[in-house]
């Protein structure tokens, strides 16, 4: 579904170069999850060019966009998760960054423990 997402991005003119870091794990196929990737996704202002990097760390997801560019509409982005532990956006040597970490299943959280 994230990979629909990605196609569609670029089919408005958007071009995002993907890139995860993630080993195998059902909380990747979670709706919850790709919802939140989704509608990351969603605030990318089109006619830019992105890198979207997803990392696996431990229970926690790091989903970090970055541009030369200023491509995020940082104003109306609004997105209500419980997967969202944190979010920000940054703008260092000259590339314009947004992170959000999300937290994983509670299943993952247990194991952790």
């Amino acid at each position: 579904m994230i990979s629909v997402k990605i196609n569609r991005l670029q089919d408005d003119n958007i071009s995002i170069k993907p890139f995860f870091e993630i080993s195998q794990n059902e909380k990747y196929d979670d709706l919850d999850f790709i919802d939140v990737i989704s509608e990351i996704l969603d605030y990318v202002k089109r006619h830019n060019e992105i890198t979207l990097h997803i990392k696996g760390q431990g229970i926690y997801t790091l989903v970090e966009l970055y541009s030369e560019n200023d491509f995020y509409d940082y104003d109306r982005c609004k997105i209500e998760s419980d997967l969202i532990v944190k979010k920000k956006n940054i703008y260092k040597d000259g590339i314009y960054y947004m992170k959000f970490l999300l937290k994983g299943t509670d299943d993952d959280v247990r194991e952790n423990l």
